[in-house]
């Protein structure tokens, strides 16, 4: 139960950052739309949009050297999560170990845990 209310927190708060990210864009395209057609002429804009492309295609590549993962938004989701759950489950003092033998000996099959990232990745897919 204790277990469940982590991924609900740990799920809650991937999906908040997301939807920040998804509002930024937004924002970013009405931003240079209002300035290309209202402000300035497509000739100055075009090299900050340029630049800008430029520099999320940079960002990008540097998640990738850094995860060696595809930059998609699933796998950005599924690091968030693992990331905000470890860190709720030490902050909360949760046993990790006991809930692991627990879900050994019953039933159910393994859902994943606070445990290491390959850990997490074998048991856990969002």
């Amino acid at each position: 139960m204790k277990m469940q209310e982590i991924d609900d927190k740990a799920r809650r708060h991937a999906v908040r950052i997301l939807c920040v990210g998804f509002a930024s864009f937004i924002l970013q395209f009405a931003l240079f739309f209002h300035l290309t057609f209202w402000e300035f002429s497509w000739s100055i804009m075009e090299p900050l949009a340029y630049f800008l492309a430029g520099l999320q295609l940079i960002f990008c590549y540097g998640y990738f050297l850094r995860t060696a993962s595809n930059p998609t938004l699933q796998d950005f989701k599924r690091r968030l999560f693992l990331a905000r759950r470890r860190k709720l489950c030490a902050k909360l003092s949760f046993d990790m170990d006991r809930y692991l033998n627990l879900q050994k000996h019953s039933r159910d099959p393994p859902e994943g845990g606070c445990g290491s990232q390959d850990q997490d990745r074998k048991h856990y897919d969002l």
